[in-house]
């Protein structure tokens, strides 16, 4: 990990104030696991819902600097699925049960109205089966520089980048945890951010400090399921939004991707972003969500 420059400048007013809008947690039964979202300005009915869905063992609060910026269009919400973040573990994963988690959030925020969805990474292959199978509860996707595995034509499968499961790691003092926090994939980061995100990716476990996610998810993989019909089953509008150096969603990619949805509403890439693009690129990723929302 690379802390960026500005590791010298004070932390810019607008993250400070965006961390510190008021919101509230919430919760919902979904097949057996208690998933907790966030909401910021629930009570505007008025405004259409916007929920955010994180990446591979993130959560919620990679959204704590983003969502806010969107407070005075929408309803804005961001959730934590099953065995990540403050929601609860399950026994047993499939894939599946992720898109359900994002599918019973939608149904509890959107409250008999239609909800956009902005996933990142695996958020936003998983989020597209969620509008996919239940296109009445979705207005549009977004998905934030996604993997997705497209069997025709694909010369080779992307190997996630996580460690494989094995003994869950524990540490002595919260500081010891925060000291071994990395972004998977790795990257530069501004240093506001990259401290925002470590802290809040740690949780006491008795005595001891450990990652906010179940040890059980390591070395799943959804990467040999081919995600071309979930594309072509998509009936909203979709606005694609990569990094120009992902290590995770290769232009060509992308470009199949858009090439495979029925309706892409725009494509942009974030120039010099890397895979987070929320955690190098906050700003220039706000405009690009604003821009198709």
């Amino acid at each position: 990990m690379t802390v960026m420059d500005e590791q010298l400048v004070e932390t810019p007013a607008w993250f400070l104030d965006a961390i510190r809008a008021p919101k509230v947690s919430r919760y919902v039964n979904v097949e057996g696991a208690v998933i907790h979202y966030q909401a910021w300005n629930e009570g505007d009915w008025d405004k259409p819902a916007l929920l955010f869905v994180h990446g591979f063992c993130a959560h919620a609060k990679w959204w704590d600097f983003i969502a806010p910026a969107f407070l005075n269009t929408h309803r804005v919400y961001a959730m934590d699925l099953s065995g990540m973040g403050d929601s609860e573990s399950r026994i047993h994963y499939v894939h599946e049960v992720w898109s359900k988690d994002i599918v019973e959030v939608a149904r509890a925020v959107g409250n008999g109205q239609k909800v956009a969805v902005a996933g990142h990474s695996f958020g936003g292959s998983r989020s597209t089966e969620a509008v996919a199978q239940h296109p009445e509860l979705f207005s549009q996707l977004v998905i934030l520089d996604s993997y997705f595995y497209l069997a025709e034509g694909e010369e080779s499968r992307r190997k996630r980048n996580v460690p494989p499961k094995g003994g869950e790691r524990i540490y002595d003092t919260f500081e010891i945890a925060y000291s071994r926090f990395r972004f998977t994939p790795d990257q530069s980061t501004l240093p506001f951010i990259y401290e925002y995100i470590g802290r809040n990716s740690i949780r006491q476990r008795g005595d001891q400090w450990g990652w906010k996610f179940d040890n059980e998810i390591l070395g799943f993989t959804h990467h040999d399921l081919d995600h071309s019909t979930s594309l072509k089953s998509v009936q909203v509008p979709v606005s694609l939004i990569h990094a120009e150096h992902s290590t995770v969603a290769s232009h060509s990619l992308v470009q199949r991707i858009a090439d495979t949805v029925p309706q892409c509403k725009a494509k942009i890439m974030i120039s010099g972003a890397q895979h987070h693009i929320m955690c190098d690129k906050p700003l220039e990723l706000i405009e690009a969500l604003k821009s198709v929302l």
